[in-house]
Formats: C-alpha cells, structure tokens, sequence
C-alpha cells in the first residue's frame, strides 16, 4: 500500500517491481502484486486518471477494502551510462583530437578507479531505492504514470522542496525551472524503427500510460493505463511567457495544433537520445522505454 503522493506510489511500484523480478516470477494478472493508493500527497496526478480525490482517505480505505483490481501497465526505462565523446568539427586538428582522446580515455580511467571503489555501496543504494544496474552502468527503473525529460523532470524535483505551497508547488517549480533551463537537441527512434528523427530546442519530452502529471496537467488525454501503448508528447521552443499564456490548454488537454507541440503516435517503444546544445556533439546519455502491458502488477483499490 502506499499513502501518499506519486512519488511515494513510484517508489512503492519500483520496489513491488524489483521483488518480482529478483524472484524472476512471471505471476498471470489476477495474482501479481497488487498496489493500493491513498492518494494523500501534493500533486497525486496519478490518481486523477482513476477519478480519485485526493486526501479522500474514506473513498481509499473503501476501494482497498473491497479488494477489486485491474490490470496496469508497467513502464520500464533503460538508463544508459554516458560516453565520453570528443567534438565531431571538422576544423579540429588531428594533434588536438589525439589530445581529446587522450584525456578521454584518462577520464574514463580515472571513473572506472572511482567506480570500482563505489560500486557495493551504489549496488545496495539502487536496491532500496527499486532500481537494478548493469556493469555497464546501465540503470533500470520502472514507471506507472508518466515520465518526463527536460525541464518537467526538473520541476518536478523542484516541487519536493516546495510542498509547504501545497497546491502551489508544481506551478512555482515549473517556472523556476524553465528560468533556468537549457533547452537540449533531442533524437528519437519509436518502436525499434531504424528512423530517428532529430528536434531542437526541447522544453519536454513525456511518456505515460495515464493522463495527468506536473500537478493537474492533462499531458496525455488520451492515455489508457491499461492498453499496452505508451503515449508521447513533446513540448518544443516554449519559455515562461508560454507556460504562462498555454498551460490551461495544457491543463484540460487541447494542446492539438498548438505551435511548438508534436503528439506521437502511440508505440510500445521509444529510445531518446539527448545532447546539451554546444559546439560539442557529445551525448549526455541515452534512454529507452518501452510499455510491459498489465505483466507484473495489478492495482488495488480501483
């Protein structure tokens, strides 16, 4: 069960998750783990999509009580562990890019040392936290509302520090973040296509099964939890002043047509690969997401 808001529900799915596949359980539907929600946190967006009130704790305790469940879909995000790549300029000469890959390769030295030293300590960390990681480096989580690249991702950790503005958090870190806010070069390849396609200057890149994030924003209207599809949008060029003047299309999902909004088609996959805007075209990481329809988890309290 977990009482709270959807980071706690993220945590708790993360560690239902974790325990299934370290006793590499595959359990049909009507007896996988089941989740139960009180939805009693800040924002709470992923009870939104199943009508819940938040702070409804008699309604909760009523859906737990009577034990009824459905499937749910559970994300699962592949965190790839950086590269260190030097710059692709073609005026670079060939003694300054043997220099590069010099203190390249020193660099990754230098971290492999560091993360020989670290690695039992980031191993038990990643466990309680329901994460699993590869030699690599490669992290996997697990997600069940929506996950976000950009500035949505870093509002959202700003919001953590403001919950003493309760309804106010998500609007007042979503600002502070798109101040602060580089904008990054997205590439994206969906469903395992061998196209990838290119955008610039992207404030938000979102992926969910479910409807509602960033504190009562309709980002994905459409979105079932339950339909094995993952629904994407991508938010482009977009500042305050149009956080300010757009949000309530935002807010009740008719951001169709909009300037500076691409919908995806729904996939059962998606690979993101970002770079920070620079003279540089090194990576700053790569993701892949992709959609386990209704495999490991049921939700309780529906």
């Amino acid at each position: 069960m977990a009482v709270g808001g959807d980071g706690t529900v993220h945590e708790v799915a993360n560690g239902l998750m974790i325990h299934s596949m370290q006793q590499q359980q595959q359990l049909p539907p009507l007896r996988a783990p089941a989740l139960a929600i009180v939805p009693l946190g800040t924002g709470s967006d992923f009870a939104r999509t199943f009508s819940w009130r938040p702070g409804d704790v008699q309604g909760a305790c009523m859906r737990v009580t009577q034990g009824n469940r459905q499937p749910l879909d559970i994300i699962k995000v592949t965190l790839l562990q950086p590269k260190c790549n030097h710059a692709t300029n073609a005026a670079t000469s060939s003694n300054d890019s043997h220099q590069l890959q010099q203190q390249c390769q020193q660099q990754q030295s230098d971290a492999q040392v560091q993360q020989q030293l670290e690695q039992q300590q980031q191993q038990q960390r990643l466990h309680q936290q329901g994460a699993t990681a590869a030699a690599d480096g490669t992290r996997v989580r697990y997600c069940i509302n929506v996950g976000s690249y950009g500035a949505g991702a870093k509002a959202a950790s700003l919001a953590g520090g403001l919950k003493w503005l309760r309804g106010l958090a998500y609007p007042v870190a979503a600002a502070l973040a798109l101040l602060t806010y580089k904008r990054h070069r997205l590439q994206v390849c969906v469903d395992d296509s061998t196209t990838w396609q290119t955008f610039e200057d992207v404030t938000v890149l979102a992926v969910g099964n479910c409807r509602y994030w960033g504190g009562g924003l309709q980002m994905l209207p459409e979105a079932s939890p339950n339909d094995g599809l993952l629904d994407v949008v991508l938010l482009q060029g977009m500042g305050l002043w149009d956080f300010i003047t757009k949000s309530h299309l935002l807010r009740s999902g008719k951001y169709v047509g909009v300037k500076g909004v691409t919908l995806f088609p729904r996939c059962s996959s998606i690979q993101v690969i970002p770079s920070i805007h620079s003279s540089s075209s090194s990576s700053s990481g790569a993701c892949s997401l992709a959609s386990n329809p209704s495999q490991q988890a049921g939700s309780n309290a529906t």
